[in-house]
């Protein structure tokens, strides 16, 4: 049987996490810490994956659903929803690496080197050499 908002308001979390099944791949999961998040449970090339939707009440019934369908579509084309979301967010670049990029240039490397950063030339010589 699909969820409904009151069921999912009225469940309360428990000293064990705890799914609550929608169908088709999509659960809440309720944490001991009172945490509710969209999971969406799928499987590509033989291997199960994991894909997160957000958490409710940010998240509502009805969105998490849309989000599911798109997700199974782009599986119905042969696309893994992860991956592209992964690649997704390295072209936005908000990745850490594209973050210290950025950082690096406009606070210089002493800045990098005190704040352990970077390695420090001087240390880097002081280290014995283990074999």
């Amino acid at each position: 049987m699909p969820l409904s908002e009151t069921v999912i308001r009225q469940t309360k979390a428990e000293s064990k996490p705890i799914k609550l099944f929608d169908g088709r791949g999509l659960y809440l999961l309720l944490l001991p810490n009172g945490s509710r998040g969209w999971r969406f449970k799928y499987r590509i090339d033989g291997r199960e994956k994991l894909l997160s939707f957000g958490v409710y009440p940010d998240v509502p019934l009805k969105l998490a659903r849309d989000r599911r369908d798109a997700a199974r579509q782009q599986l119905a084309s042969g696309i893994d929803p992860g991956t592209k979301r992964k690649a997704e967010k390295v072209a936005q670049g908000d990745t850490f690496e594209a973050i210290a990029r950025e950082w690096l240039p406009l606070h210089g490397l002493d800045a990098a080197q005190r704040a352990g950063l970077a390695p420090r030339p001087d240390r880097a010589a002081a280290r014995p050499c283990r074999a």
